[in-house]
């Protein structure tokens, strides 16, 4: 179980035979009703199109999404940190697109519109640490240019 702000997530780490391939299972604490699983399935579409790694499953018939990612590491010494990193790591575009699937499942948004709406926001989050963070390091690093 992984905890990201205020929900859980249930992960499961599969070692393959080869001893070589991990896969991570992220389930969505979320069963997609019956009526919004052509929503969701076009939404698990589009999303898979935009992901950089790893890719959403729904299962249609019960409603659950999960997002898997693949990786290979040598099962044998998989340590705790990077078990950690790994699930951190397969956790990130789950909780990215939580926004995106509460629009789409909760509130009949449009896939596509909320997926926009959803960029939208992570840029205009991303240009605010940006600017936050020139202006907590800015004065300083100009000053030690000066005495340098």
């Amino acid at each position: 179980m992984m905890r990201a702000e205020e929900m859980t997530f249930a992960q499961l780490v599969t070692v393959r035979a080869d001893g070589v391939s991990i896969r991570v299972e992220t389930k969505l604490p979320t069963i997609v009703p019956a009526h919004r699983r052509v929503a969701a399935a076009e939404l698990v579409a589009r999303l898979n199109r935009i992901s950089e790694r790893g890719h959403y499953d729904l299962d249609v018939d019960g409603g659950e999404i999960c997002f898997r990612i693949d990786a290979h590491a040598l099962g044998s010494v998989l340590m705790p940190g990077l078990l950690v990193r790994l699930l951190s790591m397969a956790l990130q575009p789950v909780v990215r697109d939580i926004p995106v699937f509460d629009a789409v499942l909760l509130r009949d948004a449009d896939p596509a519109e909320a997926i926009r709406q959803n960029a939208e926001r992570i840029a205009r989050a991303a240009e605010a640490s940006l600017r936050a963070g020139k202006a907590l390091r800015g004065p300083a690093l100009r000053a030690r240019r000066r005495t340098a």
